[in-house]
C-alpha cells in the first residue's frame, strides 16, 4: 500500500466511523453529570503500526494517535483540557490509554473498525512447511563437493528451496569453490545442515519462503514476536499460587540461549504486557525455536490433570483382619517413597474395590466417609474435607505429579482424622508419598485407634489428558474403559 493511499484510506475510515458514532450518540443537552471513573487500558496495535517501506512505524503510530484523539471524544483529551491521555510504546507495540470507561469502549470499537479495513494476512504455510521439514530426518553423503553443488543437491533431496545469500557471502569473502565433506544418516535436517555449515562458519535462516545460506552475523538478526501466555499464567497460579510473570520470564532466560539476553550482556529482550497477558520477545530465529519448544512443553505439562477420589473407612477388628488377608493375596504392592520402613501398602483395581466396599457394608460397625471427587492440574496442591467445631472431621491433602511415561502418579498425601468424645479430642494424622499406578486404588492401612476400631484410607488416582478428553468428546476416539 502506498503512503498516499494508506493515509487517504485511514482518514476516510476514521471520519466515517466518527460520523456514525456522533450521529448515533447525539442526545439533547443535559445537566453536567458527575466525573466519570477513569481507567487505564493497554491496546496492542502491532498489526496497525506495521512498517511499510515508505512509512516509518513511529509516523504511523502518531497518525493512529491523532485519529483517536480527534475522532473519539475529542474534548476529553489533555490537549483539549480534558483528563484523557494516550502514549505509544514502540517495544511492546501498544497504546496505553487513560480515559473514562465509555470512551474506552468507543476506542475499542474504533480499533476494531480499523482492523476490519486492514487486509488480512494469509497464514505463512510455506514457512511452516519448511520448519516441519527441518525437524524430519534426512540422509546424504557429500565428499569434497563444492558448496553451490551441495546446496543444489540438498534442495532436491529435501524438497525445500535452498538459496545462497550471494551478497552476504561475497562481503564476507567466502570462497564458493570451497568443498564440503559430511555424512548424515537419518539425522534431523536442522542438525545436519547446521553441522554441515559450521565448518565454513556459515548459518541459515528461513527468509522469503526459502532456506537462505548466509553469514552468522545476518543469521543472528533480531526479530520481534508476541506470544499469548494467558493460559500458562492461569495454570501456574493454580499450581503454586503465583500469578506473576517472573517465574516464566526467568525460566525462558535461564534455559533459552542464556548468554543472549540483555540481563546477561546480550541483545535479546523480553517484556510482559500484564493486561493482555502477552510476552513480547526480541531474539534470533534460532532462539525463537527454543522459546516455542519450551512454551509447547509447558502447555503439554499442564494438559495433564489427575482426578482423585478418596474414602476413609472405619471398621471392626474382624473385618480389618479379613481385608488385610485379602490384600496380601490379591493386592499389588505400592512403591512408598519414604526413607523409613513402614507397613506395606497395596493397590487394587476397580472390580476389587467394589468387592471391598460390599464386604465393608456387611460390618455393622462400619462407617464410610467419602471426600468430594477432585481434579487437580499436574503438580497442583489441594485439600478436601473439613472440620466441624466441637465434632471433629476429616481432611485429605493431595499433591499429584504424573510420571514421565504417564502410567503412574507420585502422590504426596496427608490424611487427618479428628474425633471429640466426652471433651477428649483424638487425632490421627499421617503423611505418605507413593507411586500409585493410573486407575488403581491405594488401600492405606492406618491401624487401630484407641477405641478398637480400624481405619483404612482408599485413594484412587486417574490421569486425564486434555487432548484425549477433547478427542473423546468429539467422537474421534472411543471412551477409555475403566
Amino acid at each position: 500500500m502506498s503512503l498516499r493511499s494508506f493515509v487517504i484510506a485511514f482518514l476516510c475510515l476514521a471520519l466515517s466511523w466518527a460520523g456514525s458514532v456522533n450521529s448515533a450518540t447525539a442526545q439533547p443537552a443535559e445537566k453536567p453529570a458527575k466525573a466519570e471513573r477513569m481507567v487505564r487500558v493497554t491496546y496492542p496495535v502491532g498489526d496497525l503500526v506495521e512498517r511499510p517501506a515508505n512509512l516509518e512505524q513511529k509516523t504511523r503510530a502518531q497518525l493512529l494517535i491523532w485519529a483517536i484523539t480527534e475522532k473519539v471524544a475529542p474534548k476529553s483529551w489533555e490537549q483539549a483540557n480534558g483528563r484523557g491521555n494516550v502514549h505509544y510504546f514502540p517495544f511492546g507495540e501498544a497504546l496505553v490509554v487513560y480515559q473514562s470507561v465509555e470512551v474506552q469502549e468507543q476506542i475499542a470499537a474504533f480499533l476494531a473498525n480499523l482492523r476490519a479495513a486492514e487486509p488480512k494476512k494469509q497464514p505463512d504455510t510455506k514457512r511452516q512447511a519448511i520448519e516441519r521439514r527441518l525437524r524430519q530426518p534426512i540422509s546424504f553423503h557429500f565428499k569434497e563437493v563444492a558448496l553451490p553443488k551441495a546446496v543444489e543437491d540438498l534442495a532436491q533431496l529435501s524438497g525445500v528451496p535452498i538459496v545462497l545469500d550471494m551478497k552476504a557471502l561475497k562481503d564476507a569473502r567466502i570462497d564458493l569453490k570451497a568443498t564440503v565433506t559430511f555424512k548424515a544418516q537419518e539425522m534431523d535436517m536442522k542438525s545436519s545442515l547446521k553441522l554441515l555449515l559450521d565448518d565454513l562458519e556459515l548459518a541459515f535462516v528461513i527468509q522469503d519462503n526459502a532456506l537462505m545460506i548466509t553469514t552468522p552475523s545476518k543469521g543472528s538478526r533480531l526479530v520481534r514476536k508476541t506470544y499469548d501466555v494467558a493460559d500458562l499464567i492461569k495454570n501456574m497460579a493454580l499450581v503454586d499460587g503465583n500469578a506473576k510473570m517472573g517465574p516464566l520470564k526467568d525460566l525462558i532466560q535461564e534455559t533459552v540461549a542464556k548468554e543472549s539476553w540483555e540481563n546477561s550482556g546480550g541483545c535479546g529482550k523480553i517484556q510482559y504486557l500484564s493486561v493482555e497477558k502477552k510476552l513480547v520477545i526480541e531474539q534470533t530465529q534460532e532462539a525463537f525455536e527454543e522459546v516455542e519448544l519450551l512454551l509447547a512443553t509447558l502447555r503439554k505439562l499442564y494438559d495433564l490433570s489427575v482426578c482423585i477420589e478418596s474414602r476413609a473407612v472405619i471398621i471392626s477388628a474382624k473385618t480389618a483382619k479379613q481385608i488385610r488377608k485379602n490384600l496380601a493375596q490379591e493386592g499389588k504392592s505400592v512403591d512408598v517413597i519414604d526413607a523409613k520402613k513402614s507397613t506395606p501398602l497395596f493397590s487394587i483395581d476397580d472390580k476389587q474395590l467394589r468387592k471391598l466396599l460390599e464386604f465393608v457394608q456387611t460390618d455393622r460397625a462400619a462407617h464410610v466417609m467419602q471426600a468430594p471427587k477432585i481434579t487437580l492440574l499436574n503438580g497442583q496442591n489441594a485439600k478436601a474435607g473439613g472440620m466441624l467445631e466441637g465434632l471433629g472431621g476429616t481432611i485429605f491433602d493431595y499433591q499429584p505429579v504424573v510420571s514421565p511415561d504417564r502410567r503412574s502418579v507420585r502422590l504426596t498425601m496427608t490424611y487427618e482424622y479428628r474425633t471429640i468424645a466426652d471433651s477428649v479430642e483424638r487425632i490421627i494424622r499421617a503423611t505418605k508419598r507413593f507411586n500409585l499406578p493410573d486407575g488403581r486404588t491405594l488401600v492405606w492401612d492406618l491401624g487401630a485407634s484407641s477405641d478398637g476400631q480400624h481405619l483404612f484410607v482408599l485413594v484412587t488416582a486417574r490421569i486425564l489428558m486434555q487432548e484425549e478428553k477433547e478427542r473423546v468428546f468429539l467422537g474421534e476416539l472411543p471412551p477409555i474403559p475403566r
